[in-house]
């Protein structure tokens, strides 16, 4: 599995770095959110709050190999595209 299409802008919002969507493998679209954790910066997929008050992912890679590659591709576009002009002065 592959990410093979971007759309993710900048955010200023709490701790979202940026927001958007990825396509994986030409086949399908999610959105997700680039937050910024103790470990440095990671992927976010689609939760719902459930009436129990908890949070349900909506979306989840089952298999971990290929959950960090994606990961890995989200990230690093994000700080060669994304990153770098959040940084430029205004």
């Amino acid at each position: 599995m592959k990410v093979t299409g971007f759309d993710l802008r900048k955010s200023e919002v709490g701790k979202s770095l940026a927001f958007g969507r990825i396509i994986m493998d030409d086949v399908f679209e999610v959105e997700v959110q680039i937050m910024t954790g103790k470990n440095g910066p990671f992927v976010s997929y689609p939760s719902k709050k459930g009436k129990d008050g908890k949070w349900y992912n909506q979306f989840r890679i089952l298999d971990r190999s290929i959950s960090d590659k994606v990961q890995d591709q989200v990230i690093y576009f994000y700080e060669q595209n994304i990153k770098p002009l959040a940084s430029k002065p205004e």
